[in-house]
């Protein structure tokens, strides 16, 4: 992600569902995926209210939101948390994205659903106060409920797998190609150097690879890396440490001068 301000999630109401813009680097599929699991959520809120009726409580609504909003902020936590696999995002990037998310779809569920089942809305806010942040009572449940222990437990994982030093170097803020003129690299800017970079390795790796028949993920796994590994490094995000080159080169049936730095 490029900067946290691109993680920040709106929510607005969008007739009888909650809509969801995604910031702009954030990957069509995993769009795809929580907007699956929203309209999903939102049935199951239906049928839930429909199946307590006309005699439900204000308790019993709350609870069904409740369980509504952790199912979705679930959904976004994983596909964060697949993009932290990657290295995509940091682990503090996705704790701080999914707490934006979790405020922004407790906001609009408030405004959505605080309604009992002949359409009597209950009388305030439920989840959040008049300044649109979450009532402490409601995240202390909230954050009780097996959704948000699952997402704790996948937000470890990350966390373990990003302490594991990678097999190929962090590019460095300047000097990315090590050519002879390093002003002009400082000068230009970072992500167009990364993207040149990218485009480099993939025009040389990827024809190799279908030449093969054989996918990123699988040059990873003979390499002997993780396939995050081979992924950071045909983003260009990453250079491959002394001895790395040789296993990639290897598999590719190159010689290690061969492959783009």
């Amino acid at each position: 992600m490029r900067t946290l301000d691109t993680l920040i999630v709106a929510l607005h109401r969008a007739g009888s569902n909650t809509a969801m813009k995604y910031p702009e680097d954030f990957p069509s599929d995993a769009q795809a995926a929580v907007e699956a699991e929203e309209i999903l959520a939102n049935e199951q809120f239906k049928n839930d209210q429909a199946r307590l009726g006309y005699g439900s409580s204000a308790s019993q609504i709350v609870q069904l939101i409740r369980a509504y909003v952790a199912r979705v902020t679930l959904a976004f936590a994983k596909q964060a948390c697949d993009l932290g696999r990657d290295r995509l995002m940091t682990v503090v990037e996705i704790r701080s994205a999914v707490d934006v998310f979790l405020q922004e779809i407790a906001n609009a569920a408030d405004a959505e659903k605080r309604f009992y089942a002949d359409g009597t809305a209950i009388n305030g806010l439920v989840l959040t106060d008049p300044y649109s942040r979450i009532l402490p009572s409601q995240l202390h449940h909230i954050t009780a409920l097996p959704e948000w222990k699952e997402y704790q437990q996948m937000l470890l994982g990350v966390a373990n797998i990003q302490r594991t030093p990678l097999a190929f170097s962090p590019l460095p803020q300047s000097n990315l190609d090590g050519d002879a003129n390093p002003n002009a690299e400082v000068a230009a800017p970072r992500q167009n150097l990364i993207e040149a970079r990218s485009g480099k390795r993939k025009a040389f790796v990827e024809p190799i690879l279908r030449r093969k028949g054989m996918t990123a993920s699988q040059l990873a796994t003979k390499a002997g890396f993780d396939p995050s590994v081979i992924y950071d490094y045909l983003s260009g995000k990453s250079r491959p440490r002394p001895g790395s080159r040789n296993e990639i080169a290897e598999v590719l049936e190159v010689s290690e001068p061969e492959l783009p730095d």
